[in-house]
């Protein structure tokens, strides 16, 4: 803990209004910076008998309302860093007023305003549930459309461009309850990715590596009370993958050095491919062998840091910076990926009202990675399930509209023979696969042009699982109480083969068109 005349700026947006609220009105600050966002708390003072109050009626209104709060030193050395920036919506506001009691009418002479805020995209993707399909995409092009004002994603991340026979996400289905910000999270972790946040940009990235920001400054030992290393858990399991395909099962081993014998996690795969196997290995053996979260430093700040600490900024703490050599912090290269800093005014409200700076009690403290470390370290999130349901009508070429006529083709991405499904909730043409399915494998009654039928949907996949409805002609009169086979595609080509009771005696009739 620490005194230190800060400037504080923070900034109110409404629509196009825009509200200023200045340093000597701030009493009390929380901000904590992530790699992958932010969130933030404010209280500050108006004073209702000076004349309108904005920040109140912004606040109380409706519509979003974005703050930007920057940070930085009143006495900053040369060169200055860069001051923390945070921009985001906010979330929770409340507001306490008083009066004075002694004057008639007991004016409202101040409110002390709190208001929580964090950046964009943890605010609106917790809350944002699409179900969307499309055909021959890649990832990347779906994400794209889930932007939204307020956030900008630049993508780096050659995975995001792979076009899939399909993308669906299915989350306004999703059992799990996860949203798009859980699923954008899972899906970075799950493919060894690193969805990132530039507090300075109030920009967002996904790439397959960690950023590098800036030229690595020296971190004065003197800026630091005290210091901690954090050995985070490892794996201890090896890693088995599992193709449970009945024509050529097979299992991988994957051993980790660092693992207790016995302990171990299996993948049962049922892939499509031989392609698709390779590339679920290759991700689930990144995910145990890539390098796991290392040991990482935490600071304690004894001053206002004279370097950028924002997440994503790289330090060195070099000996000649004040380090001990004996020290496991002293001579690293270190990359900030956690800043939380937090403080109160020195003094009561409205005694500095109006001033651009002043003293705050603060406490600070940063956590810093070797720049080397690949880890992603994101926040909890709902691991989705990304499993739905839609009806599709089967598309198959030749003969009239109304024929029952079956069409497959061989589809090298799905491993064999698929039919041709139209969803028409997204207008979007899919494959699935050619199988039996409910069906056993003597029967042969391939699903024909136009039947609608129930598709069950992965993120990558789908699968035809029921028929829903009857063909033309098939039906029989509740009456007789039959059962009917209705073979070939037209009614003028067809064979039928009808058990039905007539006047309560039996009667089978095979009839052929």
């Amino acid at each position: 803990m620490f005194t230190e005349e800060l400037k504080l700026e923070l900034t109110l947006t409404a629509g196009s209004a825009t509200t200023q609220v200045g340093c000597g009105d701030i009493e009390r600050f929380q901000l904590s910076l992530h790699a992958w966002g932010f969130e933030a708390e404010v209280t500050f003072s108006t004073w209702p008998e000076r004349g309108a109050d904005g920040a109140f009626a912004a606040l109380s209104a409706l519509a979003p309302v974005t703050a930007r709060l920057q940070i930085s030193s009143a006495r900053p050395p040369t060169p200055a860093p860069d001051p923390l920036i945070a921009e985001g919506l906010v979330i929770e506001t409340s507001a306490l007023e008083g009066t004075l009691e002694s004057v008639t009418g007991r004016p409202l002479r101040r409110r002390e305003l709190t208001i929580r805020f964090a950046d964009a995209a943890q605010v609106l993707w917790r809350q944002h549930f699409p179900c969307e399909l499309v055909a021959d995409s890649g990832l990347g092009k779906v994400i794209e459309r889930q932007l939204v004002q307020g956030i900008t994603l630049e993508q780096k991340w050659s995975i995001l461009a792979t076009e899939h026979p399909l993308v669906c996400l299915g989350l306004g289905a999703d059992p799990s309850g996860a949203s798009f910000y859980d699923f954008l999270l899972w899906y970075t972790e799950a493919h060894g990715g690193a969805f990132s946040f530039d507090a300075q940009e109030s920009a967002y990235s996904l790439a397959a590596t960690k950023p590098k920001l800036g030229t690595p400054a020296a971190l004065a030992a003197l800026d630091v009370a005290g210091s901690r290393s954090v050995s985070p858990p490892r794996a201890r399991h090896d890693l088995r993958l599992l193709d449970a395909q009945a024509a050529a099962p097979s299992t991988v081993l994957v051993t980790n050095d660092e693992s207790v014998a016995g302990v171990r996690r299996d993948v049962l795969l049922r892939p499509p491919t031989a392609l698709a196997f390779e590339t679920a290995e290759a991700t689930e053996t990144a995910r145990l062998l890539g390098d796991g979260p290392a040991a990482y430093l935490e600071l304690e700040l004894a001053r206002y840091p004279g370097v950028n600490l924002s997440p994503g900024a790289r330090v060195k703490t070099a000996t000649t910076s004040g380090w001990s050599a004996k020290s496991w912090a002293a001579n690293r290269s270190l990359r900030v990926f956690d800043l939380a800093l937090s403080g109160r005014a020195n003094a009561s409200p409205g005694d500095e009202s109006g001033l651009a700076a002043r003293l705050f009690v603060v406490e600070g403290l940063a956590q810093l990675e070797e720049e080397t470390d690949s880890a992603q370290r994101l926040p909890a999130y709902v691991t989705p399930t990304l499993e739905c349901v839609a009806e599709a009508r089967v598309v198959a070429a030749g003969g009239e509209e109304e024929d029952r006529r079956w069409q497959v083709s061989e589809d090298d991405r799905a491993g064999g023979q698929v039919y041709t499904l139209d969803v028409l909730l997204w207008n979007a043409k899919i494959v699935v696969p050619f199988q039996p399915d409910q069906q056993t494998g003597h029967l042969f009654f391939p699903a024909y042009k136009q039947s609608t039928v129930l598709v069950e949907l992965g993120l990558h996949s789908a699968r035809l699982a029921r028929h829903l409805d009857w063909g033309p002609g098939v039906q029989l009169p509740q009456d007789g109480q039959g059962d009917h086979i209705l073979l070939g595609f037209s009614e003028t080509t067809e064979t039928s083969i009808a058990h039905q009771y007539v006047d309560g005696a039996p009667e089978l009739v095979v009839r052929r068109f």
